[in-house]
């Protein structure tokens, strides 16, 4: 293991030691937090994830078991309350708006320790700084609902796209993680690729929005398909060209 890797592995020992601390201290949040984790292994958790490239001209792996069955309950969990009405990302203006192209519910994961492991193996996964990630969003789909064909990037054709692109950079990774696998349906389907994915639990799909060049990959076009029956839960991680620090500072001990 080199310094980096030592030095990462400290920040998180420190980091579980003070959820122990604030565990026998009385706090319910942090004792169920813990529980998760002592089903999972620090050692295996902090281990850099395995990926399958399934394309040869698209960067797009597949990523068996990315995320714990604890953890894939503990997001469903603390989710579910908190879903509202997805929105899409207007390229004319930069807005976020309703569209009956997405039907499905979503909501921002609460920030905690979990949330941050499961960033930190995105790092891992994807090799760009939690600097450079999204918020992360868990994302429901029930019988019927979808998204659409659509792409992840910002298409910097539109004009509602210099600003952002410039402020924000590029969307220029994506990880759909499986939570859960007990409903029917709902692939993310990449008809251009001629690639269909439906995960188990725990597995993700990632793919990158831009070439090697850094232009969009116009093949990345892509659906989360109707759910057909049963429920279907993701986590969804979207990564930047640059660095979002108003973001990135709430989880310090991450790559």
């Amino acid at each position: 293991m080199d310094a980096a890797a030592n030095a990462a592995k400290r920040r998180w020992e420190e980091a579980f030691a003070s959820l122990g601390r604030a565990a026998a201290s009385g706090d319910a949040g942090a004792r169920a937090q813990l529980d998760v984790f002592e089903k999972c292994g620090l050692e295996a958790l902090l281990a850099v994830p395995t990926k399958q490239r399934i394309h040869d001209q698209s960067a797009v792996f597949v990523c068996p078991g990315f995320t714990p069955p604890a953890i894939c309950d503990w997001l469903i969990e603390r989710a579910a309350p908190r879903l509202r009405q997805s929105t899409v990302h207007d390229a004319r203006t930069g807005e976020l708006r309703t569209d009956p192209r997405r039907t499905a519910l979503d909501c921002g994961v609460e920030r905690d320790l979990i949330s941050a492991m499961m960033q930190e193996r995105a790092a891992r996964l994807t090799g760009a700084p939690v600097s450079h990630h999204e918020p992360p969003n868990v994302i429901s789909y029930e019988p019927g609902q979808k998204f659409d064909h659509h792409h992840d990037y910002i298409d910097p054709r539109q004009p509602g796209a210099a600003h952002e692109l410039a402020n924000l950079g590029q969307r220029v990774i994506t990880i759909v993680t499986y939570l859960n696998a007990d409903f029917e349906g709902a692939a993310t389907d990449f008809p251009r690729l001629g690639v269909s994915f439906r995960g188990e639990k725990g597995d993700a799909i990632m793919f990158s929005n831009v070439l090697a060049n850094g232009e969009p990959d116009l093949n990345t076009w892509h659906a989360g398909l109707p759910v057909l029956k049963g429920r279907k839960w993701v986590l969804s991680q979207w990564i930047r060209g640059r660095p979002l620090p108003a973001y990135a500072h709430l989880f310090p001990f991450c790559s």
